[in-house]
């Protein structure tokens, strides 16, 4: 039975702009290839499940000898076909992957899964994560990469005037939650969790791809929850490792935190089958 695709051509070619023409995104593209090539040096083959355009894949050429990626969005893998990199290419869902058993010593997704827990069914993940034990090698490595929940709490923020309109407009936007902001002058006082997603989702108000994202929030993943998942499915959690500080994207934007403390606002998790 086909499966919905989570993004329209709207949605995807939006993305794909912004991931681009976006140096912060590049550079978040580039801490997660390194973390990877850090905690998994010996790796002679990856496949990467929602690989988009390959924005990851591309900067492990050179360094995994083996490189391959599924997307289930023919809008956002269509830039990655007939690549001259030899990066292997499939047009898929993850829960059905068009690989052999136990072919890959690695497998990544890439904030992917805080999709699945939004709009999936209670089944995807532990279907997808079923199909990554088939395709991993005995000794292989599931490395899970998505936005970090940046837990309770509040912060305040300087904006700028035209920050300032962005918040009022993203307030009014987000459906997933009401964000309540306490606005005095130039400073707005807010949940870190409101302010997470405003700081991530600046990117996406007036484009392409706003409805998409004012329908979700990068603030589900936490550690507890995914190491029970993981555990449920016969996975063992590794590692965890927070990464990329919220306070460069702060900056890129004119926002200036003015109390509370920065955050790592994305994070690696390697575990493996059980």
């Amino acid at each position: 039975m086909d499966k919905a695709v989570l993004y329209s051509q709207e949605d995807a070619d939006a993305l794909t702009a912004s991931e681009k023409a976006e140096d912060w995104r590049d550079l978040a593209d580039q801490m997660k290839a390194d973390l990877i090539l850090e905690h998994l040096p010996q790796i002679s083959s990856l496949l990467d499940i929602g690989c988009a355009w390959g924005q990851v894949l591309r900067k492990l050429v050179g360094h995994v000898p083996r490189l391959a990626g599924v997307d289930e969005s023919a809008d956002r893998i269509k830039t990655l076909l007939d690549n001259d990199l030899g990066i292997e290419v499939y047009k898929s869902h993850s829960s059905l992957l068009p690989v052999d058993n136990s072919s890959f010593d690695a497998v990544l997704t890439s904030h992917i899964v805080h999709e699945i827990k939004l709009f999936g069914s209670s089944q995807d993940f532990s279907l997808m994560l079923k199909e990554i034990k088939r395709v991993l090698t005995p000794s292989g490595k599931y490395i899970l990469i998505d936005h970090r929940d940046p837990g309770d709490g509040t912060v305040s923020i300087r904006l700028t005037d035209s920050n300032r309109q962005k918040l009022l407009y993203f307030a009014e936007k987000f459906k997933y939650r009401k964000v309540v902001a306490d606005i005095s002058g130039d400073v707005a006082t807010l949940s870190t969790r409101d302010c997470h997603d405003f700081v991530t989702k600046i990117w996406s108000l007036g484009s392409g791809a706003e409805d998409l994202e004012m329908n979700e929030t990068h603030t589900v993943m936490k550690k507890d929850e995914i190491k029970h998942d993981l555990s449920v499915n016969n996975f063992v959690l590794i590692n965890w490792i927070p990464f990329n500080n919220i306070q460069p994207l702060m900056d890129h934007y004119g926002i200036e935190l003015v109390s509370g403390d920065a955050w790592d606002r994305q994070f690696m998790c390697l575990s493996q089958p059980k």
